[in-house]
């Protein structure tokens, strides 16, 4: 287990995204805010309850305080953000493992904007040949389909409501081959042989 005290992180004058009004039109820009502070705690659990299963936790919790104005329009944001994600990791034969990745965002905090909750899940799977030099590799993302951006904004002057869910559902397929695994195998197994036979001949 291990356990940590995230110091204070602290960025100035920093780029965020904004919105304000040009006349009668409301435009999305960019602007340098004032500061933002994090402050808060990290988390990392592993444990192995079966020889044929990992569990990894990772965990984050800080407070966050966004400072920043348009002219003379407060537009400072705060909250408390937890990031957490749990790995499951299954070798149910030699040379498999199938693993499960939970992404969970709490609602992180901007100025000017507040995103919504958001999770995820990932699943993967690979396979080791030739001695582990060769692996076979696929992985699915976005399982259910449920990782999006939804930010919204409540204020004296308007409420937006924004939502983007891009293609984030996508198959990968992956070949690799180590030649020096191999190659170090082989080698291995050769000088042993010369240190028990005794060879005659050229």
């Amino acid at each position: 287990m291990k356990f940590s005290y995230r110091q204070n992180d602290i960025y100035h004058n920093y780029i965020t995204q904004v919105a304000r009004f040009e006349g009668d039109i409301l435009l999305m820009t960019y602007i340098n805010a004032t500061s933002q502070t994090k402050a808060g705690l990290d988390l990392s659990v592993k444990a192995d309850p079966w020889k044929w299963m990992t569990a990894t936790l990772g965990t984050n919790t800080y407070y966050l305080l966004s400072v920043g104005n348009i002219e003379e329009w407060d537009i400072s944001n705060s909250g408390w953000v937890n990031n957490s994600n749990l790995r499951l990791d299954f070798r149910p034969i030699k040379g498999m493992n199938i693993n499960l990745q939970y992404f969970l965002n709490t609602p992180q905090y901007y100025p000017q904007f507040t995103t919504r909750l958001s999770h995820y899940m990932n699943i993967g799977i690979s396979q080791k040949f030739l001695k582990g030099a060769l692996t076979v590799s696929a992985q699915l993302t976005d399982v259910f389909n449920t990782r999006k951006w939804e930010i919204f904004s409540d204020n004296q002057y308007y409420q937006l409501d924004n939502m983007l869910h891009g293609k984030s559902r996508m198959f990968w397929l992956g070949v690799s081959y180590n030649f020096n695994a191999y190659k170090k195998a082989g080698a291995g197994k050769v000088e042993g042989e010369d240190r028990t036979k005794i060879r005659t001949g050229v």
